[in-house]
């Protein structure tokens, strides 16, 4: 007759928070914080961003404003993954199955089309979508967990 586990401290622990847990928490830390680092880095391509999509002689008046445009969509995202990061630290949310399923999907399609964004240097105004879908989208899903624990305590902490 074969374990289940292992009995070990690591077997114990996935005997006591089962066995999707033991992957999502992971991958949904690393996923976030791979999102989190693609859009650090877009912040350092704004220049590059903001120029090659304007065109071959924009004024300083429209750098500036398409730099201000896309700084603010990222200063968005970098308040969403401080909410994220509240509920992933906190352990408010960690135990939520599809919460962190999909945060996991949508912080993976949020890294890799930021790092698309970048790379190929899309329009800047196009962020604004990217921020929208795969960062403001995770922290509204993770603000809602947070209301039903503590205002409306239908999930009790």
């Amino acid at each position: 007759r074969r374990r289940r586990w292992a009995p070990t401290a690591l077997g114990a622990i996935a005997g006591a928070m089962g066995r999707a847990e033991t992957y999502l928490i992971p991958a949904r830390f690393a996923l976030t914080t791979g999102h989190l680092l693609a859009v650090l880095t877009m912040f350092y391509h704004v220049e590059s961003n903001v120029i090659g999509t304007l065109g071959k002689s924009p004024t300083t008046a429209q750098i500036s404003a398409a730099t201000s445009d896309l700084k603010s969509a990222w200063s968005v995202a970098v308040c969403c993954f401080v909410l994220d990061y509240v509920g992933l630290f906190g352990g408010i949310t960690i135990f939520f199955r599809s919460l962190n399923f999909s945060h996991c999907v949508l912080h993976f399609l949020g890294a890799l089309y930021t790092c698309w964004f970048v790379l190929d240097t899309w329009n800047y105004a196009m962020y604004w979508k990217i921020c929208g879908l795969f960062s403001i989208l995770p922290a509204l899903l993770e603000l809602g967990a947070l209301a039903n624990v503590f205002i409306f305590k239908t999930v009790p902490y």
